[in-house]
């Protein structure tokens, strides 16, 4: 137990001084393992990454729909599909694609 707090404490010191490459060579040849992957801050900044990757997937979708739903609007309006993906800036496969499924 005492063992693995100096490593983790000269894990975080090497950090801070950029000696991780030579930390690593010692720590491999010690007789102890530490996996970084167990230490609580390692796993809590992976659950912040995943909830922020989670995020931006989430509003990546959103936009998705969202102008979906803006070229879908534009057609029903009657305004040419051609119109339509220069105003919004979308390809016309994406206009074509949207029109299709309004004619279902």
């Amino acid at each position: 137990m005492r063992q693995q707090k100096c490593v983790r404490q000269l894990e975080i010191l090497s950090i801070l001084r950029n000696l991780q490459t030579q930390i690593i060579n010692r720590l491999e040849a010690m007789a102890l393992t530490y996996s970084i992957e167990d230490d609580i801050r390692f796993q809590q900044g992976e659950e912040k990454r995943g909830i922020q990757k989670g995020i931006g997937q989430g509003m990546e979708k959103g936009m998705e729909k969202a102008t979906e739903e803006a070229v879908k609007n534009l057609l029903l309006a009657n305004i040419a599909p051609k119109q339509v993906a220069e105003y919004l800036k979308v390809s016309l496969e994406l206009v074509q694609k949207v029109a299709k499924s309004i004619k279902k």
